[in-house]
């Protein structure tokens, strides 16, 4: 059988990390958003010392089948600062 998938307390979609690049930095082509959120998300897996996952999700728009980049912050992980029951 599979590893158990860990329950997700938060994520972000790479995508949806690029439109924020693009809107907040006029001027940045797609591609270019979409090597930042590449060189980001390793960036913050190294230094959140992979606390975080990257996990791939298979999701459907309009009619086709796509594979989503997702940043994950599972709810078991650790995270340093964090107090429980609170935001």
């Amino acid at each position: 059988m599979g590893e158990r998938v860990r329950d997700i307390s938060k994520y972000v979609k790479a995508t949806d990390l690029k439109h924020w690049i693009r809107r907040r930095e006029p001027g940045a082509t797609d591609t270019y958003a979409k090597k930042l959120v590449s060189r980001t998300i390793d960036a913050i897996l190294e230094l959140s010392k992979h606390r975080l996952a990257v996990r791939r999700k298979t999701e459907r728009k309009n009619g086709l089948e796509y594979t989503e980049r997702r940043l994950v912050l599972p709810s078991d992980a650790d995270v340093p600062g964090e107090t429980a029951g609170g935001d």
